[in-house]
């Protein structure tokens, strides 16, 4: 498309609206969601790192598993305190500091949460049984409870690690033998770690590269990739529920605009990848300023503001670089007055401005703690006085004057493919669980 288009020649179009398709593989966004994770709180991270690494060292070490059940080893040792993370979160300080029932509830939690908002599907059910003792009588009905044995184990080999400076001895790896039924998992883990092939890697942090590199050899399906998708961005709702709902909304108005203004199918999904990306920073902002019911004062809207260099540190190298630069200038303006960067125009692409007006529309519209929705002449108004300010792009202003409606309609159509029962998993946490039943 011509990046000088002229606003006068934009009419809405009668066009089938487009479903955009996200640019980004199962492997990236398992990645970024790691990284999420860990800057969600950092030890939690790790552990459940730390806990995949040794996982699935132990399972490729098994003749038994098949590609298929490595993958969710890995996936569900990765994420297996998810539900920690969410109720925990900042506030987290131990895991023994946590009661039975919190645990118990914390692991269904994340069963639930896995099982509606990530490819593993029934293969969460291992997190029911993660702490319980192994009975090989269950185990032969609910085949879960040996992944639920594997991840258990790996977890108790790092924490002795952790308590040991990563050294061993096989007295400590009977010790953990002695509290379980199944002791198969140990002793694969003993013959896999010859010549500390596992623990070296553990005890100077070069595991997370062979992480990577198992990670990178999964492969998903679109259906896998769209669950992961929709989990990565509703993991935010971890901190705040209208963080998500306004990333989703911008994803929508972002390929409205593109669509409006003829871009190419493969602009609208580079557009829409980065708008579902863009915000993701915030999850280091505290829950307090997320969510906010008072406008900021200075000094929480410097902190707010820093949620873009937490974007960018999560995007650099995990994703194709194009899709990190239209994610990383969202707040980017014409004129050089944004941030963090203060480029210029000549120095933002069509996509990158965008953007900045789908967040900004975005913002105005949607419903805030601190604020109502504004109305669709507050809005314009409030745009075309950036325009004259030299900070907004003329002609991509103009496309949302001309077709303000068409936001609203294709948003309530288009975010169905990123729609997910809220409170849903919230709901099963509070549900009483049978462990024997399921």
């Amino acid at each position: 498309m011509n990046d000088d288009a002229s606003a006068e020649n934009l009419e809405p179009l009668e066009t089938e609206l487009y479903m955009p398709n996200p640019v980004l593989t199962g492997n990236q966004i398992v990645l970024l969601l790691n990284k999420l994770l860990i800057q969600l709180n950092n030890e939690l991270g790790l552990i459940c790192e730390q806990t995949a690494f040794i996982a699935t060292s132990i399972a490729m070490n098994d003749t038994t598993k098949t590609e298929h059940s490595l993958k969710n080893i890995f996936l569900t040792s990765l994420f297996h305190l998810i539900g920690v993370q969410r109720f925990f979160g900042e506030k987290y300080t131990s895991l023994n500091s946590l009661t039975t029932s919190q645990k118990n509830k914390c692991f269904i939690y994340s069963y639930s949460y896995l099982k509606y908002m990530s490819p593993l599907g029934e293969d969460a059910k291992a997190l029911i049984f993660y702490d319980k003792k192994y009975n090989p009588e269950i185990a032969q009905k609910i085949p879960q409870m040996e992944n639920a044995s594997l991840i258990f184990d790996a977890q108790k080999i790092l924490f002795l690690l952790r308590n040991n400076n990563f050294t061993y001895t096989q007295d400590d790896l009977a010790k953990i033998s002695e509290a379980r039924a199944n002791t198969k998992y140990i002793e694969i883990f003993k013959n896999a770690d010859k010549n500390g092939k596992i623990t070296s890697l553990l005890k100077t942090c070069t595991y997370k590269e062979t992480l990577t590199l198992w990670n990178n050899t999964f492969k998903y399906t679109q259906e896998e990739t769209t669950s992961l998708l929709k989990m990565l961005v509703y993991v935010m709702d971890f901190k705040s529920t209208q963080t998500v709902r306004h990333t989703i909304n911008t994803a929508s108005y972002a390929a409205t605009i593109g669509e409006l203004m003829g871009c190419s199918n493969n602009q609208i999904n580079k557009l829409y990848t980065a708008a579902l990306l863009h915000d993701l920073g915030k999850m280091a902002i505290p829950e307090s300023i997320l969510e906010s019911p008072t406008i900021l004062s200075n000094v929480e809207f410097i902190l707010m503001k820093t949620h873009v260099g937490y974007t960018i540190k999560l995007l650099q190298n995990s994703v194709p670089e194009d899709i990190f630069k239209i994610a990383a200038h969202h707040h980017e303006k014409l004129d050089g007055t944004g941030y963090p960067f203060g480029l210029t125009a000549e120095q933002l692409s069509i996509e990158e401005r965008i953007l900045t007006v789908a967040d900004i529309v975005s913002a105005l519209i949607d419903n805030r703690t601190y604020k109502a929705e504004y109305s669709k002449e507050k809005v314009i108004e409030i745009c075309q006085e950036m325009v004259q300010d030299g900070q907004l792009d003329s002609s991509i202003v103009k496309v949302v004057e001309n077709n303000f409606d068409k936001f609203k309609e294709d948003a309530a159509s288009r975010n169905k493919f990123m729609s997910v029962p809220l409170g849903l998993v919230e709901m099963l946490f509070h549900e009483e669980m049978d462990y024997e039943s399921l």
